[in-house]
């Protein structure tokens, strides 16, 4: 039974290759994400640390899905390090319908969509189908990821594109400045924000999503506009 929330530990190899990753993709990333300069200018070492936890989600997210449906093809994920300016196409893919993983850090209750990398993926004509959320375990006093990585649902791309579908699946709009619900985190962009618990979680409704990739439904991503 597939139901959240799902541990998965990295082997030594895949966490070393994450980290790796992270390293010498760094200096080639925008200070700015997504050129969005309405956010705060990364570090080096913010830029480094973002790419590692986003890394670690991705390789839990591709052997949770291969382990629990071995009949759909290998998830390959992208290594590869680009130059300035230029991103992956997608996180992750199956039978052709992108997955945006998205990870946090061990601690936090919310999945948030950064309304700045909808707008850029849109331009691109790149948005995916589904999002995917983890939290990545951390030691905060070491700085440095535990190797584990959980993960917490799933949430279709539909469920942004109406007003009255935002609503019913309780998906809040959290303003740049703003702070995230019950925590001291101020946000430095304009997001979607949805609490775990309100995410895909079901064993019912994750195998729902994986049988609609599979059997090619719900492919299109329907047009939809940010609110103001």
């Amino acid at each position: 039974m597939m139901r959240c929330p799902i541990d998965y530990v990295l082997t030594q190899q895949e966490l070393e290759l994450c980290i790796n990753f992270a390293r010498d993709s760094a200096p080639t990333q925008q200070d700015y994400e997504f050129g969005e300069r309405s956010t705060g200018a990364r570090t080096a070492f913010e830029i480094s640390r973002d790419n590692l936890i986003g890394k670690i989600a991705e390789v839990a997210f591709k052997n949770i899905i291969e382990a629990n449906y071995p009949s759909i093809p290998e998830i390959n994920l992208d290594f590869e390090v680009y130059e300035r300016g230029k991103y992956d196409e997608q996180d992750a893919s199956i039978n052709g319908y992108n997955i945006d993983v998205k990870g946090t850090r061990e601690g936090g209750r919310w999945f948030l969509i950064e309304w700045n990398k909808l707008r850029f993926r849109s331009r691109e004509n790149k948005l995916p189908q589904y999002f995917a959320a983890f939290s990545v375990g951390w030691d905060r006093l070491r700085d440095y990821p535990s190797g584990k990585a959980t993960f917490q649902g799933l949430i279709p791309i539909a469920w942004l594109s109406f007003p009255h579908a935002i609503k019913e699946a309780r998906i809040e709009i959290l303003r740049k400045d703003s702070f995230i619900p019950n925590t001291g985190t101020r946000l430095q962009t304009d997001n979607y924000g949805i609490r775990f618990c309100h995410l895909i979680r079901s064993d019912k409704g994750i195998n729902a999503c994986i049988n609609n990739m599979v059997n090619g439904k719900e492919k299109e991503v329907l047009d939809f506009i940010l609110p103001e």
